[in-house]
């Protein structure tokens, strides 16, 4: 059951829905004119794959989406992100990198982050650089079950000092090795932490680097 505020001067709601967070959305009921939609033939595949966009139209015109519906949503709140192969990688890499951004310095911010893996191959979806109050988690029985490009822990701190990276954590993935490149510091794995930053469970096929790019 999927439901929804009224909006101003709708005549009529149309009901989009995709596979995961950021697939491709395809509408699949148009013209409900209550605010409630009951989804009689869901993905099959599991009851957590299925997101929803609600549209509202009146004869004239129709408006940008509504914001995302899902089971996942509803359980973990908009900071988890449950990514899936089936969605854009190229989404899968701003959202990541925006999360980035907004935590790299936020030591003493309120804000908390999961980026969550189902099992598949994420290589496409490139670098995942995490700072403060940010989890990565693999999906699957095995870290082999889901892989990543790579991940980094740019310091927090200027002249490459990691020592205030901390509140970070990565479990249960892969993080693969595309270009045999162990040479190149800004190619390894590279988690240069301080405190409370477990990485565990991990299958690390490129060079590990356990400080931020400084060899001393």
């Amino acid at each position: 059951v999927v439901s929804w505020n009224k909006a101003n001067n709708a005549s009529s709601y149309n009901v989009y829905r995709a596979d995961s967070r950021f697939a491709e959305y395809k509408l699949v009921k148009a013209g409900i004119t209550d605010t409630t939609y009951v989804e009689e033939s869901p993905n099959s595949n599991s009851k957590f794959n299925n997101y929803y966009k609600i549209q509202a139209a009146n004869s004239e015109t129709e408006s940008e989406f509504s914001d995302l519906s899902s089971l996942e949503i509803s359980m973990f709140g908009q900071n988890t992100y449950v990514f899936n192969e089936t969605d854009d990688p190229q989404k899968i890499q701003e959202t990541t990198q925006s999360v980035f951004v907004k935590q790299r310095y936020n030591q003493f911010g309120k804000n908390r982050f999961a980026l969550a893996y189902k099992p598949g191959n994420y290589v496409d979806a490139g670098m995942v650089n995490i700072g403060y109050y940010t989890y990565i988690h693999g999906l699957g029985k095995t870290p082999t079950d889901t892989q990543l490009y790579n991940v980094n822990t740019p310091s927090a701190l200027s002249g490459n000092n990691a020592t205030c990276n901390f509140w970070v954590g990565i479990e249960n993935v892969q993080i693969e090795d595309v270009e045999n490149n162990n040479g190149d510091v800004n190619a390894w794995f590279q988690w240069g932490v301080s405190q409370a930053a477990p990485a565990r469970r991990l299958n690390v096929l490129r060079k590990a680097h356990f400080q931020w790019q400084w060899d001393g």
